[in-house]
């Protein structure tokens, strides 16, 4: 990626870290359809935008949370409250998250863009498709279209367009204790009798 970036621009690996989650969404997907994210990471429950930034976080008591009048009160609550209304957040997908956050420098070795790579690995399976989130620093906005660009040109990444892998995540593990999700949809005519 170094080569990619262009003349005057370096690269630094800030930091790399790797941990478990588990992806949540309402049964009829709420949060995907908003392009975010929910997860639970070790009693935090983490709302990530849909630009990969984390929105807000949580401490949680109790383990798994249910419906967002379970959530404290607070900004947390309130912004959550128009997006999941009466829904449950249910479990979709456990996942372990590697991250590599990075810094793009300029000859002057001051960071003008910060960025992350997210590769997704289910508990079952392959890795997903590997995300590249880029974020401007407020006064360097040249740089960072600079940098845009030259990642764009040079890696030939396809754009992601904030939509969150999730769905790609869901995978059913039933002999493992995995985690499934599923929509029964059943066309029952006016005179036709269900079973008890």
């Amino acid at each position: 990626m170094a080569a990619a970036i262009g003349e005057g621009l370096s690269l630094e690996i800030a930091s790399r870290r790797t941990r478990d989650v588990i992806l949540l969404d309402t049964f009829d997907w709420r949060m995907h359809a908003e392009g975010e994210e929910m997860y639970l990471e070790a009693g935090v429950l983490v709302w990530r935008g849909a630009a990969g930034e984390d929105r807000a976080r949580i401490a949680l008591e109790g383990g798994q949370p249910g419906f967002v009048w379970d959530l404290p009160e607070g900004s947390f609550r309130a912004a959550l409250e128009p997006i999941l209304e009466m829904r449950r957040l249910l479990p979709v997908a456990r996942l372990q998250l590697a991250e590599t956050s990075l810094s793009f420098l300029d000859h002057n070795q001051k960071t003008v863009t910060r960025g992350l790579i997210e590769t997704r690995h289910p508990r079952s399976g392959e890795a997903l498709p590997s995300r590249l989130w880029l974020r401007g620093i407020r006064g360097y906005g040249q740089q960072f279209a600079s940098v845009v660009g030259a990642v764009e040109a040079g890696l030939a990444l396809e754009p992601c367009r904030g939509r969150p892998l999730s769905r790609s995540a869901m995978l059913w593990d039933s002999g493992r204790g995995g985690i499934a999700t599923s929509s029964i949809y059943i066309c029952i005519g006016p005179c036709e009798r269900t079973p008890r």
